[in-house]
């Protein structure tokens, strides 16, 4: 093949841009056992809405950054942003172009299923790096991963026995008992991995389906449970507890494609209201987190569960 130089700029369309300042969002993915002939002589671009898919072969300069953790100084977490400039290896990539703005993550993410679906997952095999480009400067700025705030999130009891405790009621459940725990606990931990608040939501809520909702879409027996670990009768646990707008908010999402705020105390409300129904499940005197976090001056009912 013939070598063709070009600049990012020659990949954007011209409607993305106003005189050159508006910023775009890359996502580069490894593209691999793929028949390079299939290139042709330079590369393949085919337009997804507001996103453009590039298929392109050659080593390509990126920006990495690495986001560490580096502990409590002064009593506030540490972090450490490493950034460095360096080249791929050579090889063929798949690019994904669109739009910076507030939506420009989730339009990646949707045009990048449908390129893994249509294509299989060795046109996206591994994603390399995501970057802002700056048309006005001709200028790049780099994605670090994700990381939470820690002292966002409780500091640990580490209290003794009670992990081996609850471990010890759970083997004396019966399978099926044990199978919706074991694989709600999964999603729960899948949950707490994400950093994308709108996946974090989804699979935390799956967590507490699987646990506790063997009808998916019947909310009684979390109502019934919490009237029983709170004393409350089902007005006052539906007016506090709100499960069932949390339950409309899932479906909006599943059923039409809403994509809500998500506020992150909203997720670690989710994440209490596992544990109590987690302990009630196992007949295990309840923490009462959820109340606890429902409580707390920062959570704002109105405006997260509306």
């Amino acid at each position: 093949m013939e070598e063709v130089k070009l600049h990012l700029t020659d990949f954007v369309p011209k409607d993305w841009t106003t005189e050159g300042t508006s910023d775009v969002v890359i996502a580069i993915y490894q593209c691999v056992l793929t028949d390079r002939s299939l290139l042709g002589d330079t590369y393949l671009i085919q337009d997804i809405d507001q996103v453009r898919c590039i298929v392109l072969e050659g080593s390509l300069p990126i920006l990495s950054a690495d986001f560490e953790y580096q502990g409590i100084e002064s009593g506030a977490p540490k972090f450490h942003t490493h950034v460095r400039q360096e080249n791929t290896q050579n090889g063929i990539y798949t690019l994904l172009l669109t739009p910076h703005d507030e939506d420009s993550n989730h339009r990646i993410e949707s045009a990048k299923g449908l390129v893994t679906a249509l294509e299989g997952g060795n046109a996206t095999y591994r994603h390399v790096v995501t970057e802002i480009f700056h048309p006005s400067t001709n200028q790049m700025t780099g994605y670090s991963n994700s990381m939470k705030v820690p002292n966002f999130d409780a500091v640990p009891f580490l209290a003794p026995h009670r992990i081996e405790m609850i471990a010890e009621k759970l083997k004396s459940q019966d399978i099926g008992v044990q199978n919706r725990v074991n694989l709600g606990l999964r999603w729960y931990s899948k949950g707490d991995d994400e950093t994308d608040p709108l996946d974090e939501f989804l699979k935390t809520w799956f967590a507490i389906e699987v646990l506790f909702m063997p009808e998916s879409s019947n909310i009684r027996l979390i109502n019934d449970a919490l009237m029983k670990i709170y004393d409350m009768d089902v007005n006052t646990v539906r007016d506090q507890f709100r499960i069932g707008r949390i339950l409309d908010r899932r479906s909006k999402v599943v059923h039409e494609g809403l994509i809500p705020p998500i506020h992150g105390q909203l997720q670690k409300y989710l994440q209490a209201l596992f544990v109590d129904l987690l302990y009630f499940l196992l007949d295990i005197e309840s923490e009462k987190r959820a109340f606890t976090v429902l409580s707390e001056t920062t959570f704002n009912r109105e405006n997260w569960l509306p």
